[in-house]
C-alpha cells in the first residue's frame, strides 16, 4: 500500500501545473517523501506509531524544503510546482520565474511554503520522547531540513541568488553529533 501511494504521488511529477493549494503540495510531500520515510522505518524494524508520525513529518519538510530550493530549477523547464493560490495572491507571474526574474511576492511565497516545512519538523518533534533510538537515522533529515530553511531565511528567500552552503564540509559532523545527542 506504502508503494502504491508512493507511484500515485509521484505520477503528479508528469505535469507542469503548479499544485492548487498549500494542502496538495503538502499531500504530495507526504505520498512521495513521507511514505518512503516510513518504509525507510520498515526497513530498520521501527513499527511504533510515535515514530511513524514523526517520520511522515520529517518526510514531508524534507519534500517541501528541497522543493524550494529547486524553483529555479524547476523554472528553467518552465515547471513550478509552489501552490497556485499563494502566487496568485502573492501577485506572481509563472513567466517572470521561468525567465528568472521573479516579483517580490516570491519570496513571500516561499516564505509561507516553509512555514509550512517547518510546522512539520516541530510536529515530528513532538513525539520524542517516545521515539526509539534506532529510528534517528530516518529522522536525521531534520536536521538538514532545519540547515537549508536557515539558508534559505538567510538570503531572505531568494532562490534565484544561489542559497549559501556555509561549512558544507561540517555536515557530516553535524549529522553525527546530532545522532550522538539522539536529536533529530
Amino acid at each position: 500500500a506504502r508503494f502504491e501511494r508512493l507511484l500515485d504521488a509521484r505520477r503528479r511529477d508528469l505535469s507542469d501545473d503548479p499544485m492548487p493549494d498549500l494542502a496538495a503540495l503538502e499531500d504530495y510531500a507526504d505520498g512521495t517523501s513521507g511514505e518512503l520515510s516510513v518504509l525507510a522505518l520498515d526497513l530498520v524494524g521501527v513499527e511504533t506509531p510515535a515514530a511513524h508520525q514523526a517520520a511522515r513529518h520529517v518526510g514531508v519538510a524534507w519534500a517541501i524544503t528541497g522543493l524550494i530550493r529547486a524553483t529555479p530549477f524547476f523554472a528553467r523547464q518552465r515547471r513550478l510546482l509552489l501552490p497556485a493560490d499563494l502566487l496568485t495572491s502573492h501577485g506572481v507571474n509563472p513567466l517572470s520565474v521561468f525567465e528568472g526574474r521573479p516579483e517580490p511576492g516570491l519570496r513571500e511565497v516561499l516564505r509561507e511554503v516553509a512555514r509550512c516545512a517547518r510546522s512539520h519538523l516541530d510536529a515530528a518533534r513532538q513525539p520524542r520522547a517516545e521515539v526509539p533510538r534506532t529510528a534517528l537515522p530516518v529522522l536525521l533529515p531534520a536536521r538538514l531540513a532545519d540547515r537549508h530553511l536557515a539558508l534559505l531565511e538567510a538570503t531572505d528567500f531568494d532562490v534565484f541568488a544561489g542559497t549559501p552552503t556555509r561549512q558544507a564540509a561540517l555536515t557530516p559532523l553535524r549529522i553525527w553529533w546530532a545522532h550522538a545527542r539522539a536529536r533529530y
